[in-house]
């Protein structure tokens, strides 16, 4: 080998024919290394183990320092002298370097005299002008080390640096900090739920302390150790680890808990960067994490672009909140300025180039935008390769620097060799991450020539930066790749003719499909993005129903909707079949009731009316059904219309499922609405007849649950009791939380009318657990109102009162007053009766009177029961015997109409009390 490279390991350089090369710490530690191995294969894991002991890094660090080493020993890949790439494995160092001895090192001879431009520029840039975030950055690390947990947005167009701050300053940190470093995908609206914390967690879970997060996960976070795909769970126990009844509130509070936890005992920087893609589900998620107030050992940074705030209202308003709150700090990156810009030209040009007028035509064509200034210097840098620094006038460098950001890159583009152009349009076809397996799809290449074909394109150091190994569900293994900037890829994009842009995004869709296989749902949002990109519409919808599932999986009720509503587009533009789109539409109106949207879900279910009216009655029944049940908790007088409605038009039809499904429905609004009459009898009898015939497992549990209630009100406990047994098998099989709980609140008004109150008791505190553990509040709301009725039927008002008043407190303040408002209200007549606080229950029955007064369907006609009890022993104890025996007899009336026996008995001793103190006493 000509003597023209020599390795001075003293001084960590390489000494050319052009001068001298000083190598990056990392750089210098892997040549050191090779050249203590020559020709022998030394695996990725050992040059790991021995260059970063005891951190946890990827392969695409170790092939960006490789990358580095190459380009300082003027190595090539493909033919290489040095280091041999085996592929899949390591390097073997097969050169020949000779070391220079320390006695040498003087008499080196110097470079060439006349040096050409590109020798003299830095191939290390620094980072300039943010000396101060910096210093904020570090400042915020060291308090949260101390367990006070700290958030910083740091936020700037595209171009500004913000990765680049971000990088230089987690470079300059110990390595034995934990980091976790993810990003938020563009997927063209098409987002997936909680993505940035899933790839977080997956980052976590591979890492070196692997055991310790999965444990913690265990303990703190189940449901999120559900969500991680089967390859990153230890046992398929875990996977169904009880995320049974989950709810959003329970995702939300398992991710705190188990941060806070992990951060004990490893202290962690979270990075999320390009926030503003973000789905709705994460932003709430990231509210949970910065506004809680336990203490954490955790640093939280984000980074956005603020022009892309309009089209995020919810981080808009969150960033607001923090602010006014004061618990998020901000780091505005501005342009550089003419001082910081002039610093950073003397550190990248030599000296001849450093006048003030190289200064100002930097600051004119780059505006201090640090990207543009960076990308023009590399511009300048293969421009002037063979020109003479005499050669550089003023001219020459405004030239090479103007026109902007898209001027360059075009230039740089127009200059790239027709493979490399394939190389690069292949890799912008991916949402984020390129693989080597998917370019070959996309060019229908070999993928291993393709991977040294881009092993050559990393080394020009300006397009792709190296992403280190993936491996793929089907076993497929390779490289990937990442664009510097987004920008560039969007550039490159946009070179692609829109024949060629289809077929490309359909290969790497069926190319990636293929490797999924039955795990596809993992990438179901970028699948539908790349079959919707590449023409298959079909395909795209079936993505996006995957998408739509696992978003409901997550709780994410925001993204579910919004792949069902891009479904709705699709499927429209796809197909004239109306039904196909009502389908879709109906889906749409029952999850959003579901979730509780009741403003969204009522005009979409109108929506849907209208749009079946002249294509599907079916549609159109089952549609004033939904819209039926959704203005129950609004407007109850509208309620019912539309229920008989939805019955007069299903009788009209000859479908006896769809007639007997809607009376039963309608039977069960009139009998909470109007009060309960006998011929009501057949409609619930003839609909629970139905739900036991069909495997339909939503219409069993709705109409099981019905039928509960029915048997409640008519005095069948004994049958309700097994009946909600039956219904709890029925909805835990179908993963129907709401239906579970709903028949565990019956069952204990059944044990309450039987007297097995310690059963009762028992019953409400397995309940409460499970809807706390999920955050249910509706239901933690309902069984705590039983558990205090429970307690004062067995006098202990002070514990009665603890769980009463607040609940009441909170429901004076809900827009809707629903039942429990009102079961709260009742409850508390009974207690200060009790209580002998009789003002305040006299308080409370004028309230409550009220609202009678003014609508008297407002209350629930069970709830009157209770009612007109509390009522009559009020005015007992007050001794107002006539109203008490008004409300007695109203007690009685009410009773009678379901031949409830548990208040037929109250009401005939309540009377009869009146009557002996009116001196009345007679048989009743």
């Amino acid at each position: 080998m000509p003597p023209s490279i020599r390795f001075d390991p003293s001084n960590q350089t390489l000494l050319t024919e052009h001068g001298t090369i000083q190598l990056p710490p990392k750089a210098f530690g892997i040549l050191t290394y090779l050249c203590q191995h020559p020709q022998q294969l030394v695996t990725k894991e050992e040059l790991l183990t021995a260059v970063w002991p005891g951190v946890f890094v990827t392969d695409a660090v170790l092939k960006v320092t490789i990358g580095e080493l190459r380009k300082a020993l003027a190595d090539d890949a493909k033919d290489p002298r040095f280091i041999e790439t085996v592929h899949r494995r390591g390097y073997r160092f097969i050169g020949e370097l000779p070391e220079l001895e320390a006695v040498q090192a003087h008499t080196l001879p110097h470079a060439s005299s006349v040096p050409t431009l590109e020798s003299k520029l830095n191939t290390q840039p620094a980072l300039l002008g943010r000396v101060s975030e910096l210093a904020q950055l570090h400042k915020a690390w060291e308090d949260s080390l101390a367990g006070h947990k700290q958030s910083i947005l740091v936020q700037a167009e595209a171009g500004f640096g913000k990765t680049t701050l971000l990088n230089h300053w987690l470079a300059s940190l110990p390595t034995q900090q934990v980091v976790v470093k993810v990003q938020c995908l563009d997927q063209y609206g098409q987002t997936e739920a909680y993505q940035p914390f899933v790839d977080a967690l997956i980052e976590l879970v591979t890492g070196t302390q692997h055991n310790l997060v999965l444990s913690h996960l265990k303990q703190y976070a189940p449901i999120w150790l559900a969500q991680l795909p089967p390859a990153y769970q230890p046992s398929h126990e875990v996977k169904l680890a009880e995320p049974f009844g989950a709810t959003t509130g329970r995702m939300l509070r398992e991710f705190a808990d188990f941060i806070e936890q992990l951060s004990k005992q490893l202290p962690l920087i979270w990075v999320i960067e390009d926030v503003h893609w973000s789905d709705a589900a994460s932003i709430e998620l990231l509210a949970t994490l910065i506004q809680r107030q336990q203490p954490a050992r955790l640093l939280l940074i984000s980074s956005l672009r603020p022009s892309h705030l309009q089209q995020q209202t919810r981080l808009k308003s969150l960033l607001g909140e923090l602010a006014a709150a004061q618990k998020c700090q901000t780091l505005d990156l501005m342009a550089l300025n003419s001082a910081d810009l002039a610093a950073y030209l003397t550190e990248q040009l030599p000296p001849a180039l450093n006048p003030a007028w190289a200064v100002e035509l930097f600051q004119r064509y780059t505006e201090g935008n640090p990207l543009f200034v960076f990308t023009a210097l590399e511009h300048i840098k293969k421009s002037s390769a063979y020109l003479e620094l005499a050669e550089i006038t003023p001219t020459w460098l405004e030239q090479a620097i103007s026109g902007g950001l898209k001027t360059l890159l075009a230039f740089k583009f127009a200059s790239l060799h027709p493979k490399e152009t394939q190389l690069l349009q292949a890799a912008s076809i991916a949402i984020s991450r390129s693989t080597s397996e998917g370019c070959a799809a996309i060019l229908e290449q070999d993928v291993l020539s393709l991977e040294d074909d881009y092993e050559q394109l990393l080394l020009k150091e300006f397009w792709l930066i190296s992403s280190g190994e993936y491996v793929w569900p089907d076993g497929s293994i390779g490289e990937s790749y990442r664009f510097r900037h987004k920008i560039y890829q969007e550039f490159i994009y946009t070179t692609l003719s829109a024949a060629r842009r289809r077929h490309y995004h359909l290969r790497l869709a069926k190319r990636l499909q293929a490797a999924y296989q039955e795990r596809s749902a993992e990438i179901a949002a970028k699948l539908a993005y790349h079959f919707e990109q590449g023409g298959d519409l079909s395909q795209a919808i079936h993505c996006l129903q995957q998408a739509s599932r696992v978003a409901s999986q997550r709780f994410a009720y925001h993204e579910a909707l919004q792949q069902l509503e891009h479904i709705i587009e699709l499927t429209q533009i796809q197909t004239k079949d109306g039904l196909a789109t009502l389908d879709w539409l109906e889906q749409r109106c029952n999850l959003l009731l579901a979730s509780g949207q009741l403003a969204l879900a009522i005009p979409a279910y109108q929506t849907l009316i209208a749009a079946s009216e002249t294509q599907s009655n079916q549609h159109t029944v089952r549609g004033l059904l939904g819209l039926a049940g959704a203005l129950f908790w609004v407007n109850r007088q509208q309620c019912l219309v539309t229920g008989q409605g939805a019955v007069a038009l299903s009788e009209t039809l000859g479908d006896a499922a769809l007639t007997t499904h809607a009376r039963g429905k309608l039977a069960h609004w009139r009998s909470i609405i109007e009060g309960y009459r006998p011929e009501y009898r057949e409609d619930y009898e003839s609909a629970m007849r139905l739900a036991q015939q069909t495997n339909d497992p939503t219409l069993k549990c709705t109409h099981f649950l019905l039928y509960i209630y029915y048997l409640i009100i008519t005095s069948n406990y004994q049958q309700a009791t097994e009946i909600a047994l039956e219904t709890q098998q029925l909805a835990k099989a179908a993963g129907d939380a709401n239906s579970y709980l709903g028949s565990i609140f019956f069952q204990a008004w059944s044990y309450f009318y039987l007297g097995q109150w310690s059963e009762m008791a028992s019953l409400i505190k397995e309940a409460l657990a499970l809807a706390e553990k999920n955050a249910q509040i509706h239901w933690v709301t309902h069984f705590q109102l039983q558990q205090a009725w429970l307690l004062i039927h067995t006098q202990d008002y002070q514990q009665a009162a603890s769980l009463v008043e607040p609940i009441h407190q909170q429901q004076q303040l809900a827009p809707f007053k629903t039942s429990a408002y009102f079961f709260s209200i009742i409850i508390l007549i009974h207690l200060k009766t009790k209580q002998a606080e009789l003002n305040q229950a006299q308080n409370y029955i004028n309230t409550i009177n009220a609202y009678l007064l003014d609508d008297a369907q407002a209350i629930d006609w069970i709830l009157k029961l209770p009612l007109y009890q509390g009522i009559a022993e009020f005015y007992l104890k007050t001794q107002q015997i006539e109203l008490a025996l008004a409300a007695a007899q109203q007690l009685d009336l009410l009773a009678q109409q379901s031949q409830e026996a548990s208040y037929i008995q109250l009401a005939k001793r309540l009377s009869m009390a009146c009557l002996q103190v009116l001196g009345k006493t007679t048989d009743i």
